[in-house]
């Protein structure tokens, strides 16, 4: 295991391939605490076959330059995480970011974090299952939602998740395509949010 704690990481968003932090593969790490500004890429990755992580109260100040990267990803792990982080700027919707971003992840959590950019907030993909998404605060107080900047969207292969708990807001007026939560996939169960601002709270595909 590992523990990455208190660092501060400014990178140079310009080159489009800088990391803030990067585990892959490892067992038992603890990301904690930690401040990362302006990464090309990912600002917080989690991959290959990682498992029991912990992404907790980091501050995490996104580029407003166009880049494809996402605030926290965690991609093909297993007992993930992410808990009272802060994800700010972040510059104008793009479709290839989000704030958390969870690709065939089992068993993880996202909790408590505060997220207000203009990009999806969380998206879980893949064949993610058990994923827990409680107690976030979402928020876009910043102009009107880009139809496709669901705050929190549930792909089509996702199991077994649950979002709960949540407080999703966007000021603004809202787009005739604006949804607060995107729910595919199947036997995923939503309980207790607060959706405002958005033209549909929950939309569930055919």
């Amino acid at each position: 295991g590992a523990a990455i704690i208190g660092n501060s990481i400014v990178s140079d968003s310009a080159a489009g391939t800088d990391k803030g932090i990067s585990v892959a593969g490892a067992k038992n790490v603890n990301v904690s605490g930690n401040s990362v500004k302006n990464a090309g890429a990912n600002a917080i990755e989690v991959s290959t076959s990682a498992s029991e992580v912990s992404i907790q109260g980091n501050t995490i100040n996104m580029s407003d330059e166009d880049i494809d990267g996402n605030a926290i990803s965690a991609d093909t792990c297993t007992g993930i995480t992410i808990s009272g982080n802060t994800v700010v700027g972040g510059g104008e919707y793009a479709s290839a970011r989000q704030d958390i971003e969870l690709n065939a992840v089992t068993y993880g959590s996202v909790s408590n974090n505060t997220l207000t950019s203009k990009q999806i907030k969380i998206e879980a993909s893949g064949a993610s299952n058990f994923i827990s998404i409680v107690g976030n605060c979402l928020r876009n107080d910043d102009g009107t939602p880009k139809d496709a900047a669901n705050p929190i969207i549930l792909g089509a292969l996702t199991s077994a998740c649950s979002v709960s708990g949540n407080t999703i807001i966007q000021e603004g007026t809202p787009s005739s395509g604006s949804k607060g939560l995107y729910l595919a996939g199947d036997d995923n169960v939503v309980t207790s949010n607060v959706f405002k601002g958005f033209n549909k709270g929950v939309d569930i595909p055919a």
